[in-house]
């Protein structure tokens, strides 16, 4: 946090966006309005087929480094 209504985005990569499952009864989300935005707004942002096996690997990624970064204050 730089202060209020400040943050710095220390992250690196795509963000990357996908809609929850659904059943066969529900519509299909059209992502692609929101990601276009993000994108033109300079976040490099991606649609995931799959957003759940995306959610997992960012914990794995959070898992492996928000310790060490807790316990040395620096960010990786």
């Amino acid at each position: 946090m730089l202060g209020p209504g400040r943050i710095q985005h220390a992250g690196k990569g795509p963000n990357v966006i996908g809609a929850p499952p659904r059943r066969q009864s529900d519509p299909e989300l059209d992502l692609s309005p929101i990601a276009r935005a993000l994108n033109d707004a300079g976040f490099d942002t991606e649609i995931a087929d799959d957003v759940r096996t995306m959610i997992w690997r960012k914990l794995m990624a959070n898992v492996a480094i928000n310790a060490i970064s807790a316990l040395t204050g620096e960010l990786i």
